[in-house]
């Protein structure tokens, strides 16, 4: 079984940014140079200045921007471990739109031969070299991992919350 652990987040200070419209972004890797270069313009505190900051080295100009928000409160530590569970609404090519739930966790590690946590797509070497250079050089995963999950049961949020 999955060893899913509550983490003490690192989130805006939506007062400080302006609320969290301006800050946020889709994930690095469906990001175009000019949906960066937008996503640059809408907010000096754009998550994008993280995932995938324009400046070279790219893992050292995310690390200070981190640094900095951190240090300037824009960014602010939550006073207790917890889960956060999430909702996602996208619209959907053809029209209408689709929606999500989910939660953010730390999850243990586990050897692929233990079968418990298995990749869900084919990755390639150099966005995985990419994303490892800036979690070492942040410290921190600035893009969770996407994961599913299969059984039986409650739902997730009736899990984590208890019955409605």
């Amino acid at each position: 079984m999955a060893v899913v652990t509550p983490f003490q987040a690192v989130r805006y200070d939506a007062y400080r940014v302006g609320g969290l419209r301006d800050v946020i972004a889709p994930p690095y890797d469906v990001i175009s140079s000019a949906e960066q270069a937008a996503l640059y313009d809408r907010s000096d505190y754009n998550v994008v200045r993280l995932i995938l900051a324009r400046e070279t080295p790219r893992a050292a100009a995310s690390a200070r921007a981190l640094a900095y928000w951190v240090a300037t409160g824009v960014l602010v530590r939550d006073a207790e471990p917890a889960l956060y569970l999430y909702r996602q609404t996208s619209a959907l090519p053809g029209g209408g739109e689709r929606t999500r739930e989910g939660v953010l966790c730390r999850l243990r590690l586990e050897t692929f031969a233990s079968g418990i946590v298995r990749p869900h797509e084919r990755t390639f070497p150099g966005p995985k070299a990419d994303r490892l250079a800036l979690l070492r050089a942040t410290g921190a995963y600035l893009s969770p991992i996407f994961g599913l999950y299969a059984g039986a049961g409650p739902s997730l949020r009736t899990s984590v919350s208890g019955p409605s």
